[in-house]
């Protein structure tokens, strides 16, 4: 219809990020549906419920759906009262909606105290205030209440219902939440979905917002960054630091031997005296900053922190510490054995991978490794590092995305992720 039309055609003007993410989404017109739905392969919309529309309020709602796919709503819910359930996911993207400039519509959810949570914990917090205000149920109600307060939970915002075990029906009766709700996923035929589907629609989505930010970055417009971020942390597991994931592969680089000279302090306190690692002195570690994620002061402070600790284990001969986006960003910083490395704010362009490794090559270093702080999103320039082959020396990637792969990077070395840029 043309009121549609019109706002997908403003999406894929100012907003490529989001557009990426529609492309892949089947639309159906359906009046069986009372707004608009998700779940994930495809959104349902009410013609109807359309023409109440402002072309911006519409865009909005387009956009609300597609975040509802980004942040895996639709699988994600589990055991969770579904019309709550949808309440917290939509305060949980609204605000970052808002933030990217797009009009919601009067009758939308947003509270800023739950500006950057995840739904799941907003759930748990209105879950919270609602049983702090409500009467236990009667044993013939169960956890609804009574059977209307049970068929809107199972409705979310207003076009379908779903019962907690997952399978979606029409809804019935008033909604709290006004439109673009989102369905539990399901597969082909209509059945829930396996753990191996969920894990598959996880890599998909992940790919397709790799893909989506690379797209808005060539455009030149950037309405999703919160938008990537917030999906991509929701895809991630809380992964085990990355410091010690990094200070294990090397540790186990190094030789070592043991000796009562260097006795194991966890024992110490009660009186044992057993024997320690001795690990030889490794050679030049070369830590990379990736100066295009203008990375705070703060976040600096932190990361040389994790590197001090790292160090303090490894004993390098030195450490390297270079600063590059395009291209290297000023001389890079040499510490000796024994120095606290401290990191400074350069740079800002943008992203080659290339110049730390063609530095190594040109000095004729043997690094003990490479480590390599970035987003993971880079340009490829003419000099690209892809144009020579896998180093001699080992390669560690820290990427504060949760992507399943970056710029090629996969292509040699060990991509360690990072959940959030608070390392």
């Amino acid at each position: 219809m043309k009121e549609l039309r019109q706002a997908e055609k403003r999406m894929f003007r100012d907003h490529p990020f989001y557009t990426c993410l529609y492309a892949a989404l089947k639309k159906i017109e359906d009046d069986t549906v009372k707004t608009m739905c998700t779940d994930g392969r495809e959104i349902r919309y009410n013609p109807a419920f359309v023409l109440t529309l402002t072309i911006p309020e519409l865009l909005f709602v387009l956009c609300h759906e597609v975040l509802h796919v980004a942040f895996l709503h639709q699988i994600r819910r589990g055991d969770r009262d579904f019309k709550l359930w949808n309440i917290a996911a939509d305060f949980a993207i609204n605000g970052i909606l808002i933030k990217a400039g797009l009009t919601m519509p009067e009758d939308g959810l947003h509270d800023k105290q739950f500006d950057g949570m995840k739904a799941e914990k907003i759930y748990q917090l209105l879950k919270d205030e609602i049983e702090s205000h409500e009467p236990a149920p009667s044993e013939d109600q169960g956890e609804s209440g009574d059977d209307t307060a049970q068929a809107d939970s199972q409705g979310g915002e207003g076009e379908t219902s779903t019962d907690t075990s997952g399978g979606n029906q029409p809804a019935t009766g008033d909604q709290e939440v006004p439109w673009g709700e989102v369905l539990d996923g399901t597969s082909e035929d209509g059945s829930a979905l396996s753990e191996v589907e969920k894990a598959e629609v996880e890599r998909e989505t992940a790919s397709r917002i790799y893909e989506a930010t690379q797209v808005e970055k060539k455009a030149g417009k950037g309405s999703g960054g919160d938008a990537s971020r917030g999906a991509l942390d929701a895809i991630a597991p809380d992964p085990m630091p990355w410091h010690e994931i990094l200070q294990d592969s090397l540790i186990r680089s190094i030789p070592c031997d043991v000796s009562f000279s260097n006795p194991n302090r966890r024992f110490l306190h009660s009186g044992l005296i057993i024997a320690g690692n001795v690990y030889d002195q490794t050679g030049d570690l070369v830590f990379v900053i990736d100066t295009s994620g203008s990375q705070s002061t703060e976040e600096l402070k932190v990361i040389a922190g994790r590197i001090n600790e790292i160090v303090d284990v490894i004993n390098p001969r030195s450490v390297i510490v270079i600063y590059c986006d395009y291209t290297m960003n000023g001389e890079p910083q040499v510490f000796e054995r024994g120095e606290e490395i401290t990191l400074e704010e350069r740079g800002g362009g943008g992203t080659a991978f290339n110049p730390p490794f063609n530095w190594v090559e040109r000095e004729g270093l043997d690094p003990h490794a490479l480590i390599y702080f970035t987003d993971g999103c880079g340009d490829v320039g003419p000099d690209a590092y892809h144009d020579f082959t896998d180093p001699d020396y080992p390669v560690f990637w820290i990427t504060t995305y949760s992507t399943p792969y970056f710029c090629g990077c996969e292509e040699f070395g060990e991509v360690i992720k990072v959940r959030d840029r608070n390392y």
